[in-house]
């Protein structure tokens, strides 16, 4: 358990006292013989609900003095035991409440206990003898300890009364094993600590004698060790609490604080085994103090002091660990919940309570542990509780509330004068009371309400309420506040002034009460208000009240009322920096974390608030650890957005490693944003100390073992980069990032890359650093991390930051893609501002060989420079600490290598045509000698031109490659024909090359047959053409099927009469076998004068107009009888079957249509129903009925001209559904299949386009009824077609006009 926090007290809200005795002079459980158990209605011994038992004990008639000296509850058969002075051992039934005498034992009862697992009752006699017995009262071994001592007796043999030994007892938590602790009057104070085996009751271990006063013996939960206390040789030192182990060696010990003559009553471990509670006795006043061990040293945290009157004695909860009672003998029973409360101030100046001491530590000038400290502040007594208040100056206000009433007062300055307090110990007087007519308590809790006023909280039933020093009664005497709370407004004078010096002893500080509150609820907290001025003060029903700063108590905190659903003993209120609202946040005792009434998770063992201010913008986060060991970091704004706390995720009570797992598979699916909120905390049990705010993104934990840990969240972390970028502070930015492992190139995309251009200058300025800036250049990417991986990382902090763009004036020269434009401006930035150095040119060399794409040339082009001058320079004696100065170029070569593949460094170098400085490239980067020395002397006995070529082809340089080869001369040109038929984007530039030399004409041929092989045929002919290659050319039109060019070409070669009539006739045959016969037909009516064939070709063509006209032409009506008229009326019958035919294809489609979806509709209403049999029948018949329209998809329709696009278009768009195009009946996807079937089969338009050539020469030839049935069965496809797509999709059908390829004299068919 963390000690960087104060314990303090806090009543339970269901306490409630009772008076078990009224009157104050009986100091014992008994009047008229009778007993009163304090009891649980669930058979528990202690709880929140008490009930009183009235039991008879004696007869009545029988007046013997006796006490009782233990009572243990026996949890199997649930009895309760008690043990008599006079021996008698007593059974009392829970149930039935029944008295059963069980035993009498001779010498009488010194002390009982039960095992834990309530099988064994361990029993010591007065005659020093030890029995061990079950739960049905049969003795399992009685042992003599006296045959055990080891003491040796210093007075007279005389018989000794054995009733007088001083005896304790304690059990092992497994019950293996349990210890006594006795001794005999007669030698004093000296006892012995003996460890005993359960089964066997053989002695384990034995130490030596201790000097004890009194008894005290527990054995840890844990079972680690037992404590004991005892005295010190010296008598003036306070007692002592050692510890042993199981093997009667001691292990540790510690003094206990308060008087020398202080003796202690009890110990007692809580059942987790973190805080150990005394029962100090001393002169004037009886003290509980309660402790807590971490890294190796014992922290006294609290200590509540009662009159010896009450005779206190305390318990710990068997289950609860943070849970206490007390109770008196004057009748007041008091259940106490305590609590770790933080005590850090808003710098982080860290105090930790160590009985009377507090130790400061400033945490952002260095994390030390505890109980290490910069310097102590001793009080007159122990320290309850303290509050910090910051002042002006940087310093704070430290007020503490001490065990005795007390009240400490000091002021701090600020840390940085903290240099001569290091390693003191300053004794911090009592602060004076003004009012001495009146009594001050110890106040429970404490705040500042400004610099001159601290606001307590006192009550009655724990503390003495202010009352005369000449009034006599007690708090539970006075009816009206026997169980009262009271706020006490404390007015605060300060004698002196601080001076330079710092001396915190000589301050003089006084008080008094200035207002007294009587409140009817009990408080738990108090916390300040963000707000306004005033405390806010949190009641145990969960509502809070505002207490002013002028003494006014407000019921009442915002509209609606605040009120948390499950009262918190840590509260804390913010201010949201958007709405300006204030909200609460807090944790109550079961974990349960709250903000305002919503529940943010069910296990937070600790939470903590970081706010930063990023360009004038206040953010919050609130962190949290839970009992799975995560740390959760939420932003405020992302926590209000939440309507219903049921939609927050609980943190269910698993084990850490699968919760990580659980939370690593949520990740993968909620992307980045989830991973930057949680963190595993690493070690078991660690809590939140503080969160350091402003620029810090440092989180403070403290382990068990008492150890304190920072952690960086790395959605902190960026907020603390994104303020940084905000306030142009290059450098922190930088820092951190490295730091923290982020991705540089975060600090490219904040604010938009091209302002970062802009701020290039002022970033190269305040980094300096020359490596930080290598590790920016390394890191820019293209991608945009703040819109990407980092987005929802920096949307708290960057919401209402703008991302400046720069204007269009502002636009750099020739800015090209992100990286290059940058690498550009930081090496600008670099040569303008930072002096010459090695490091600067290795820097500049970074920038080339990261641009995209790589400027490697330059780069070797610097290098090459570098060498140079090393070459011709002479360095002279003198000048041989300058010269080391210099950046010699195998370093920056070597450097570049690095940076980039030493294949493309060397190509690089080649391409440079240097081939010294690509050896140089080469043998620097590991190369094998023999592969690139035989390369570099051949290129080196090349001419310079051939070289080149060489070079550039080897670098897929075409375009080089061919302008050196070209270079060379004539007799490379079949070289450079080769490269260009290798390489067709080069013909163009080849052509610009040879244009005025003799190669071009060949160079023209070859480009043609390069566009004839590509079937470019118009661009190969243009080619042949222009290198006068006119067969050629014929044969690229003939090819591409321009037969008018052909004939042009044909005259332009001069061809007699009878060699144009030969090739217009194979002209014709090739029109007319590619499935062109209205060319066809132009080649026979135009160039081989044969009218009969043109009307042939027309008709093949559906040209009906011209076949009539070229027969008209000829004078053969004949002709347009028996041929024209003829196959019109034969293809308008064609087309008559097949729309017939489509309109009945069309009813069945979409018949089938509606079936499928009729059935589909009930098969999902069945599936809602559950009829799950229904369904399996409905199955089967739908199969078999269904088996005699699969004709509707099987059946062919006649080939004809007519095209319908249903099966192409339906391949095109439903081939992924079905195979072949085909629809499968019943197959799940048909229904889809059959509305994209009926959308393909609409009428092309180039089939309307026939249909009206035909429609027209039907009506030329008199066939009116033929025509009017055709266009009648059209338009009636048409509309079928239209309204059943239409009622498939489920719109309502429009009328179809037929304006575009009907005939009005036939009629409409509307």
């Amino acid at each position: 358990m963390e000690i960087w926090e104060e314990l303090r007290a806090a009543a339970s809200a269901e306490k409630r006292g009772m008076e078990l005795i009224q009157d104050k002079q009986i100091r014992s459980l008994y009047e008229d013989w009778m007993m009163w158990v304090l009891g649980h209605s669930t058979s528990r011994l202690l709880g929140c609900r008490f009930e009183l038992w009235r039991l008879p004990l004696f007869p009545s008639q029988e007046l013997i003095k006796e006490s009782i000296v233990g009572l243990e509850f026996m949890s199997d058969n649930e009895v309760l035991v008690a043990g008599t002075s006079s021996g008698e051992l007593l059974a009392v039934s829970v149930s039935s409440q029944l008295v059963e005498v069980v035993g009498n034992l001779e010498g009488g009862l010194v002390q009982i206990s039960a095992s834990p697992d309530g099988e064994l009752l361990a029993v010591i006699t007065g005659l020093g003898m030890l029995l061990v017995m079950t739960t049905d009262w049969e003795v399992l071994y009685e042992i003599s300890l006296h045959e055990h001592t080891q003491l040796k007796d210093v007075g007279t043999d005389n018989d000794v009364n054995p009733a007088n030994e001083l005896v304790d007892i304690t059990w092992r938590s497994d019950g293996k094993y349990f210890a006594t602790l006795d001794g005999s009057t007669r030698c004093g104070t000296a006892k012995e600590l003996r460890i005993w085996e359960r089964d066997t009751g053989a002695l384990h271990s034995c130490t030596k004698a201790l000097s004890m006063r009194s008894s005290g013996l527990d054995w840890i939960p844990n079972g680690s060790r037992l404590a004991t206390a005892y005295c010190q040789d010296m008598s003036q030192q306070p007692a002592r609490v050692a510890f042993f182990e199981r093997n009667g060696l001691e292990r540790g010990y510690f003094d206990v604080s308060g008087p020398a003559d202080a003796s202690i009553g009890c110990l007692r471990w809580n059942c987790n085994s973190e805080l150990f509670a005394v029962l100090l006795n001393c002169r004037h006043f009886d003290a509980i103090q309660i402790w807590s061990f971490s890294n190796y040293h014992w922290y006294l945290k609290s200590e509540w002091q009662y009159t010896k009157e009450s005779l206190i004695r305390f318990s710990w909860d068997p289950e609860r660990p943070m849970h206490l009672f007390t109770w008196t003998t004057l009748g007041l029973v008091q259940p106490v919940t305590l609590c770790w409360d933080s005590a850090a101030t808003g710098d982080s100046v860290a105090l930790v309570v160590d009985g009377p001491r507090v130790l400061v530590t400033p945490l952002t000038q260095g994390i030390v542990p505890p109980p290490m400290s910069l310097f102590q502040l001793k009080y007159s007594s122990t320290v309850n509780t303290v509050c910090l208040h910051q002042t002006g100056e940087g310093g704070c206000l430290v007020a503490s509330s001490l065990s005795s009433g007390a009240i400490g007062l000091l002021a701090l300055p600020a840390v940085e004068k903290w240099d001569t307090l290091e390693g003191s110990e300053s004794i911090i007087p009592d602060a004076s009371f003004l009012e001495q007519a009146q009594k001050l308590p110890s106040l429970r809790l404490l705040r500042w309400l400004d610099s001159s006023r601290l606001l307590g909280v006192v009550s009655s039933a724990s503390s003495e309420v202010p009352v005369k020093v000449d009034s006599c009664r007690p708090p539970w005497e006075q009816k009206d506040y026997s169980d009262a709370e009271f706020l006490l407004e404390l007015e605060i004078f300060r004698g002196k002034e601080f001076v330079e010096e710092v001396d915190l002893c000589k301050s003089d500080w006084s008080f008094k009460c200035a207002k007294q509150t009587l409140l009817d609820r009990r408080v738990l907290a108090v916390a300040d208000h963000p707000s306004e001025e005033g405390l806010l003060i949190h009641f145990e029903d969960g509502s809070f009240s505002l207490y002013t700063s002028k003494g006014s108590l407000i019921d009442h905190v915002g509209t609606p009322a605040k009120r948390l659903v499950y009262p918190s003993l840590w509260i804390q209120a913010l201010l949201v920096p958007a709405s300006q609202n204030v909200i609460l946040l807090g944790l109550d005792v079961d974990g349960k974390l709250q903000v305002d009434s919503k529940v943010m998770t069910k296990d937070c063992t600790s939470f903590s608030v970081h706010r930063t201010c990023i360009d004038g913008r206040s953010v919050l986060h609130v962190l949290y650890t839970t009992k799975q060991d995560i740390l959760f970091v939420e932003n405020i704004e992302d926590i209000l957005k939440i309507k219903d706390s049921s939609s927050i995720k609980q943190d269910s009570p698993t084990l850490p490693e699968k919760r990580n797992e659980e939370r690593t598979v949520g990740h993968r699916k909620e992307g980045i944003k989830d991973v930057f909120k949680t963190c595993i905390v690493w070690e078991r049990g660690a809590r939140l100390v503080t969160a350091l705010g402003g620029h810090s993104a440092a989180v403070i934990l403290q382990t068990l073992r008492g150890n304190l840990e920072t952690v960086y969240p790395r959605n902190l972390v960026a907020g603390s980069i994104m303020a940084a970028l905000c306030e142009s502070k290059f450098n922190e930015a930088m820092l951190l990032a490295r730091r923290h492992h982020i991705n540089l190139n975060l600090l490219v995309d904040f604010q938009g890359w091209k302002l970062f251009i802009q701020q290039c200058v002022d970033f190269v300025r305040q980094v300096k650093n020359l490596n930080h800036i290598t590790e920016l250049v390394c890191a820019v990417s293209a991608g945009n991390l703040a819109d990407n991986s980092y987005q929802d990382l920096l949307l708290p902090f960057a919401k209402e930051t703008p991302r400046d763009e720069p204007s269009e004036e502002s636009q750099l020269p020739g800015q090209g893609s992100k990286i290059q434009s940058i690498m550009h401006a930081i090496r600008k930035a670099l040569e303008d501002e930072v002096v010459a150095s090695p490091r600067r040119e290795l820097c500049i060399l970074t920038t080339m060989a990261r641009s995209d794409p790589p400027e490697l040339e330059e780069a070797l082009f610097c290098i090459k420079k570098l060498r140079e001058e090393e070459m011709n320079q002479v360095i002279q004696e003198d000048d041989v600490d300058n010269s080391s100065k210099r950046l010699s170029a195998e370093e920056a070569l070597k450097h570049l290598l690095w940076l980039s593949d030493s294949k493309l460094v060397f190509n690089a170098a080649l391409g440079l045509y240097d081939l010294h400085l690509a050896a140089m490239v080469a043998a620097n980067s590991q190369g094998d000698p023999k592969e690139f020395l035989p390369l570099l002397q051949d290129l080196e006995k090349m001419p310079t031109s051939l070289m080149k070529y060489k070079i550039d082809h080897s670098l897929q340089r075409y375009q080089k490659a061919l302008e050196n080869l070209a270079a060379a001369g004539s007799a490379h040109f079949d070289q450079c024909l080769d490269l260009i038929r290798d390489q067709p984007q080069l013909f163009p530039i080849g052509r610009k090359l040879f244009q005025t030399r003799p190669e071009n004409v060949a160079l023209l041929e070859a480009w043609g047959d390069y566009l004839l092989g590509k079937e470019k045929f118009e661009d190969a002919a243009a080619a042949f053409s222009s290198c006068s290659q006119l067969q050629k050319a014929m044969g690229a039109y003939r090819a591409g099927g321009m037969w008018q060019c052909v004939l042009v070409v044909a005259g332009m070669m001069e061809y007699t009469q009878e060699e144009v009539l030969k090739l217009a006739h194979e002209l014709r045959e090739e029109l007319q076998a590619l499935g062109r016969p209205r060319d066809a037909a132009n080649i026979a009516l135009e160039h081989c004068r044969e009218p009969e064939d043109a009307v042939h070709l027309y008709i093949e063509a559906r040209e009906w107009m011209e076949a009539v006209r070229v027969a008209y032409m000829c004078k053969s009506p004949k002709l347009i009888q028996e041929q024209v008229q003829s196959a019109a009326l034969e293809c308008a019958t064609s087309y008559i079957a097949e729309f017939q035919e489509s309109i009945e294809k069309v009813g069945k489609y979409l018949a089938r249509y509606l079936a499928v979806k009729q059935r589909r509709v009930l098969l999902e209403l069945k599936v809602k129903m559950g009829d799950l049999d229904a369904i399996e029948e409905d199955t089967v018949s739908d199969v078999s009925s269904h088996v005699s329209g699969m004709s509707v998809y099987t059946t062919g329709t006649r080939s004809s001209k007519l095209s319908l696009q249903s099966s192409v278009k339906g391949s095109k768009q439903g081939g992924g559904k079905s195979k072949g195009g085909r629809i499968r009946a019943g197959s799940p996807g048909e229904e889809a299949a059959l509305v994209e079937h009926l959308k393909g089969m609409k009428v092309a338009e180039r089939t309307l386009e026939e249909v009206k050539k035909l429609l027209h020469i039907l009506v030329f030839f008199k066939q009116n009824v033929v025509a009017e049935k055709l266009q009648r069965l059209v338009f009636q496809f048409q509309s079928s077609q239209h309204k059943s797509v239409l009622e498939a999709e489920g719109n309502l059908a429009d009328n179809i006009s037929q304006s575009n390829w009907a005939i009005e004299v036939l009629g409409t068919t509307m």
